[in-house]
C-alpha cells in the first residue's frame, strides 16, 4: 500500500472513530438529560412511599391511588405528571386533604372542555356527598377525575390517547353511576309553599344537583307527586300532578332530556307514614312525611 492510501486510510479511521466517540458522547448526554428531567419525580414518589399515611380513610386511599398514578406516569416517562401526583399524595398521606385539580389548571382542546366541566362539577358533588358515607370511593373518584384532565390535556398523544383516557374515564362515570340512589325523595314542604306547586328559589340548588346526577346516568327517571290526606282526593291528585309538571320542568330547564322524565301524581293513595294517630287525632309529623315529590331510576 502507497504512503498516500495508508495516510489517507488513517484519517478514514480515526474520522470513523471520532464518529463513534460523538454518537457515544450524545448518547450519554441524552441519556443524563433525560435522568435529569426524571429526578423530581423519582424524589416525589420515594418521598410519597416513605411517608406514612396519616388522616382519615379518605385521605389514605388518596395517598394510594396517587402513588398508582405516578407510577404509571413514571413508566410512560412523563416525569412531570408523575411527580405532579407523587406530590398531591404526598399531601394527601400527611392528611392535608389536595382537592381535585381545578379546570382552569389544565390547557385543554375545545371539543374536550364541555365533557370534562361536566364531569368535574358530577365529580365535585360525588365527592361532597359520598366522602363521609364511602370515603374509598370519593377518593378514587378524584384520583381518576385529575387522570382524566391529565389525559385530556396530552390529546397530542394521538396513536395513543383515547386508550389512556378511557382507561380514567370509564372507572370515573362508573362510580358517578353508582352514585345516584335508586329513588331521591324531595320533601313538598322544603320544595313548595303550602298548597302551591312553584319551587322555592332558595331550594332550586338541590334540583341542579339532581339534574346533574340524571344527566350524569342518562337513565330514564319517574318523577311522582304525593301529598297527605287532607282536602278532597281528586284534588291532592291535581296538586300531586302539578308539583310532579314543575319539578320536571325545572329538570328540563337544566338540560335533562325530556325524554328521560315521566311524570305521575299518586295524591294521597301511597303514603309512606299514618295521616293520624292510632287514637284518630292528627299526624303533623306523618302527614309531612307524606307530602313529597319522588323521583325514580
Amino acid at each position: 500500500m502507497s504512503r498516500w492510501r495508508r495516510a489517507n486510510h488513517r484519517v478514514v479511521e480515526v474520522e470513523e472513530n471520532m464518529f463513534k466517540v460523538s454518537k457515544t458522547a450524545l448518547s450519554l448526554v441524552g441519556a443524563l438529560l433525560l435522568a435529569g428531567c426524571g429526578l423530581g419525580a423519582e424524589r416525589a414518589i420515594n418521598e410519597l412511599k416513605a411517608t406514612p399515611a396519616t388522616g382519615d380513610t379518605f385521605n389514605q386511599t388518596l395517598a394510594r391511588e396517587y402513588l398508582a398514578l405516578a407510577e404509571k406516569e413514571w413508566r410512560l416517562v412523563d416525569y412531570d405528571s408523575a411527580e405532579y401526583f407523587a406530590t398531591k399524595g404526598v399531601s394527601a398521606a400527611r392528611g392535608e386533604s389536595p382537592g381535585l385539580t381545578p379546570l382552569a389548571a389544565r390547557t385543554l382542546r375545545s371539543d374536550f372542555v364541555e365533557d370534562a366541566a361536566s364531569l368535574h362539577a358530577q365529580t365535585a358533588d360525588y365527592i361532597n356527598r359520598m366522602r363521609g358515607s364511602d370515603p374509598v370511593n370519593a377518593a378514587r373518584a378524584q384520583a381518576l377525575m385529575d387522570c382524566v384532565l391529565e389525559e385530556y390535556e396530552e390529546y397530542w398523544q394521538v396513536d395513543f390517547m383515547p386508550y389512556w383516557l378511557a382507561s380514567c374515564r370509564d372507572p370515573l362515570v362508573a362510580l358517578l353511576e353508582e352514585g345516584m340512589p335508586a329513588t331521591i325523595v324531595l320533601s313538598s314542604d322544603v320544595l313548595f309553599d303550602f298548597d302551591r306547586s312553584d319551587i322555592k328559589p332558595q331550594f332550586e340548588g338541590v334540583l341542579r344537583e339532581v339534574a346533574e346526577l340524571i344527566r350524569a346516568t342518562g337513565d330514564p327517571v319517574q318523577i311522582e307527586g304525593h301529598t297527605d290526606s287532607i282536602g278532597p282526593a281528586e284534588y291532592n291528585m291535581r296538586l300531586g300532578q302539578r308539583r310532579a309538571d314543575s319539578v320536571a320542568n325545572f329538570l328540563a330547564a337544566q338540560t335533562v332530556p325530556r325524554e328521560l322524565m315521566t311524570t305521575v301524581s299518586f295524591g294521597e293513595t301511597r303514603p309512606v307514614a299514618p295521616n293520624t294517630t292510632p287514637d284518630g287525632r292528627d299526624n303533623p309529623e306523618g302527614r309531612a312525611l307524606n307530602r313529597r315529590v319522588e323521583i325514580k331510576r
